[in-house]
């Protein structure tokens, strides 16, 4: 997938349209873990006169080294202070994973939209900043960051119970995960992941009370950069779970999401 920060927010609005009903259902949001490490070379090869060597520079990613990336960005630090009022992300927050379809990303036709489950910054005090949007100021789009699950990569198993409805699934899935600072540092990588819910029984107002756990891996680099130099990004993990309230109508999840976009306009 090849993203453009730029879009109109008359392009926003006609993209939305697009939702049907079951776009509005609300699924957990899941607090994730994010680790791995990624490979650049820092130097030039250095000769001593005897041998010449060039090393590799690896570092972690961890939460607190991406949102340390985007506190540092220029680009993002402006997105922040016209979407949130404030230029620096706060100090003890954190990722977490949006599965909730309604958030656009953007194609380099800029009439063209794709959605994509966001990934929200956000912490105990209200701080909260999605990855994906429109910058209210400017009215152009932005994307820092999205792990995307493949419909067309969708497949699952589940057991529900006749009467009741409540239920366990299994999902596998495909998987993006991308990050950008918008300032030389990005990953875009491909892997897959699973999602396992357990649904409890309906209730009388048609929701389940559900338990969603997600792992998701992008074993090896596809496209990234470290300081605007290539590179390669190892091992890339998220997890995470959460519990909330689902409509019922989303069990099985998997056959949902695949209808869900099947609605969507080409």
């Amino acid at each position: 997938m090849k993203l453009t920060k730029l879009a109109s927010v008359a392009v926003v609005a006609a993209v939305a349209l697009a939702y049907n009903a079951k776009a509005q259902v609300s699924f957990p949001l899941v607090n994730l873990t994010i680790s791995g490490t990624v490979s650049y070379n820092a130097a030039s090869p250095v000769d001593n006169g005897t041998t010449t060597k060039l090393a590799l520079t690896k570092v972690s990613i961890t939460i607190k080294s991406l949102i340390g990336l985007l506190n540092a960005s220029p680009t993002v630090t402006s997105t922040l202070m016209d979407v949130t009022e404030t230029n620096q992300i706060p100090a003890g927050s954190y990722f977490v994973y949006d599965l909730n379809t309604n958030n656009v990303s953007y194609d380099p036709d800029p009439y063209i939209g794709e959605y994509v489950a966001a990934l929200i910054v956000t912490n105990k005090n209200g701080f909260s900043f999605t990855l994906v949007g429109t910058d209210p100021v400017t009215t152009n789009g932005y994307d820092y960051g999205f792990l995307n699950i493949y419909e067309q990569n969708l497949i699952g198993s589940y057991s529900q119970n006749d009467t009741t409805r409540a239920g366990s699934e299994s999902d596998l899935t495909g998987i993006e995960f991308y990050f950008s600072d918008g300032n030389g540092n990005q990953l875009d990588d491909f892997g897959n992941g699973s999602l396992t819910w357990s649904f409890g029984k309906v209730s009388t107002n048609s929701v389940q009370k559900t338990t969603l756990s997600v792992n998701f891996t992008a074993p090896n680099g596809f496209s990234d950069t470290v300081n605007n130099n290539a590179a390669i990004a190892q091992n890339v993990k998220c997890s995470g779970k959460a519990t909330g309230n689902v409509a019922s109508a989303v069990f099985p999840f998997f056959l949902w999401w695949i209808d869900f976009y099947s609605s969507l306009p080409e």
